[in-house]
């Protein structure tokens, strides 16, 4: 009896956690680092979350922080105004392709982690 409790608690454990617990999918539109805030444009519209020195990000090269992102950012912003108009040309991408994995609800939802989208290898034209 004992264990069927305690294996009842551990499960609402998880689904209490899973409903508070939040998965978005978008492109980071902007980094604010003195903020600590990160705006995401989902299909759903923009949403912006506050990360910690306990977020963190997966799947970009090598160490990657939100200071370095936000670096990254600006720097494909400013390629972006050299392309073509309508084209596809230096850095016009319009955001990095990103889920970010929160924690919390409401005003108190914080990102946990972000997870880079991986990018497609290009084909050799061989």
């Amino acid at each position: 009896m004992l264990r069927l409790a305690v294996l009842g608690i551990a499960l609402l454990g998880l689904v209490v956690g899973g409903i508070i617990a939040g998965e978005y999918k978008g492109k980071i539109k902007s980094i604010d680092t003195d903020a600590k805030k990160v705006t995401l444009e989902t299909k759903d519209g923009d949403k912006t979350f506050k990360y910690t020195g306990e977020s963190k990000i997966v799947g970009g090269k090598g160490d990657m922080t939100f200071d370095k992102m936000a670096e990254f950012m600006a720097k494909a912003k400013e390629k972006s105004k050299d392309a073509p108009e309508g084209g596809k040309g230096k850095g016009g991408r319009g955001g990095l392709g990103v889920t970010v994995i929160t924690n919390g609800e409401g005003d108190k939802e914080t990102i946990t982690e972000v997870k880079m989208a991986a990018r497609a290898k290009k084909k050799d034209s061989n």
